[in-house]
């Protein structure tokens, strides 16, 4: 879209959608698939002002009407990759990168700030021997067939990713990370040996060069992202469930929660602290077995 003359701006919007990518005519030991692969753009005018597309009724009818005026670029689709059954990997992908924005946590307020979030789900990875993937009657991956498999696994994971950066002179970024693992896994291995860690979450956040840490739970514009659950005084929070069994001579299996704030007012009564830190382990669920012929119940997973 142009202005008219003697006006010299003009903005671009693109939308753009692939059903499917693929790499033909390679040997069949390697396969890249895309899919759903879909593309909105959106280019400035040269005084850097963009146009809210999705208000502008003359592209209603057009892909370009899911663009507005924040935002400077989105990718999304899906993902699988498979080397030979050595490497597996498969999964849904969303990146976004915004500008323009109004970002406030009760405490940093920012104008003119930009974002750039990265989505990660449903994803699967395997490296080893003899992997292959489980997929559905449209030959979309549902999972890890390890039947045959010797090597490392990982289902059922996601990752959140949201980097905030203040407008130039300013120089800071403040950095929210969210992952989970639904199963991480050894395969293959003789069946006196079993390792597997489930439910594995993390939460991580990172501060700006002055120390800063954003409230990522009072910033709305990440309100559906899992980063959304992180608070200003935390720095990194780990948990997750572990159990392991070597031949029956050591079992040991529980839950876990290690946690790391800072940024703390503590008090008792008697001694106060500001900008203090805390770290806290805390484990549940634990048994633990050393000696001849244990066995587990339950703890074992089967791909």
């Amino acid at each position: 879209m142009s202005e008219a003359t003697p006006g010299t701006r003009s903005w671009t919007g693109v939308a753009a959608h692939v059903g499917l990518m693929s790499v033909y005519g390679l040997p069949t030991s390697f396969a890249l698939n895309v899919r759903e692969l879909d593309l909105l753009y959106n280019i400035a005018a040269t005084d850097t002002t963009k146009l809210d597309w999705d208000s502008v009724s003359q592209v209603d009818s057009l892909a370009v009407h899911g663009i507005d005026h924040t935002l400077d670029l989105q990718v999304s689709g899906s993902l699988d990759l498979d080397i030979s059954g050595f490497v597996l990997a498969a999964g849904s992908f969303e990146v976004t990168k915004q500008s323009g924005l109004t970002i406030a946590d009760g405490t940093i307020s920012l104008t003119n700030a930009s974002l750039l979030t990265v989505e990660l789900s449903s994803v699967y990875l395997f490296v080893g021997l003899n992997g292959a993937f489980t997929r559905d009657a449209d030959n979309i991956v549902t999972g890890l067939d390890t039947t045959q498999a010797v090597g490392f696994g990982v289902s059922g994971a996601s990752l959140d990713l949201a980097i905030v950066s203040e407008a130039t002179p300013g120089t800071r970024s403040w950095t929210g990370v969210a992952a989970h693992v639904g199963l991480m896994s050894v395969y293959g291995l003789p069946t006196s040996f079993a390792l597997n860690v489930r439910e594995l979450d993390l939460l991580y956040n990172i501060a700006a060069t002055d120390t800063t840490k954003l409230d990522w739970d009072s910033v709305s514009q990440v309100d559906s992202l899992a980063v959304h659950g992180i608070d200003h005084t935390l720095d990194l929070q780990v948990s997750g469930s572990l159990d392991l069994d070597i031949s029956g001579f050591v079992l040991a299996a529980g839950s876990f929660e290690v946690t790391k704030q800072s940024g703390l007012t503590i008090a008792d009564g008697t001694i106060s602290l500001t900008n203090a830190s805390l770290l806290t382990v805390e484990l549940s669920s634990v048994y633990l077995f050393v000696g001849s012929t244990g066995r587990s119940r339950g703890m074992r997973t089967t791909s």
